[in-house]
């Protein structure tokens, strides 16, 4: 999706996190066959879904780094809410630290997620064309 083309789209960070979330509950709602949809059709759909999750997986994967320094930058710049109202030092880096280490963990686990999948979709294709 190319929201740079579309004014009405929300493309900030935010937003479109909210539509990938939007668009992963759609996924799961057509694939278990609720609000009268057929669910997914084929083996071969199968697999191109599992595909696109693997490099959606990916994607998620490389991002989260980026949001660690991200964080970190506005951290050691001052510019997070709490160092301007008071917050102590301390307790800044304490969820700095705490931050980063969830990021790290879970940017291991999608690794982990992304391989998985690629297994999924590589064993998906045989069922398709054997």
């Amino acid at each position: 999706m190319d929201v740079r083309r579309n004014s009405e789209v929300d493309d900030t960070a935010a937003g479109l996190a909210e539509q990938a979330r939007q668009a992963m509950l759609s996924l799961y709602l057509r694939s278990a066959g609720m609000n009268g949809t057929d669910g997914i059709g084929t083996a071969a759909e199968v697999c191109q879904v599992l595909a696109s999750m693997k490099a959606l997986v990916e994607n998620l994967v490389r991002s989260l780094p980026e949001f660690a320094a991200l964080l970190e930058r506005d951290l050691l710049g001052g510019t997070l809410p709490g160092t301007t109202s008071g917050v102590a030092f301390d307790g800044l880096t304490r969820s700095m630290r705490d931050a980063a280490a969830a990021l790290a963990r879970a940017r291991n686990v999608g690794a982990q997620l992304g391989r998985d999948l690629e297994s999924a979709q590589v064993a998906s294709r045989g069922l398709v064309s054997p």
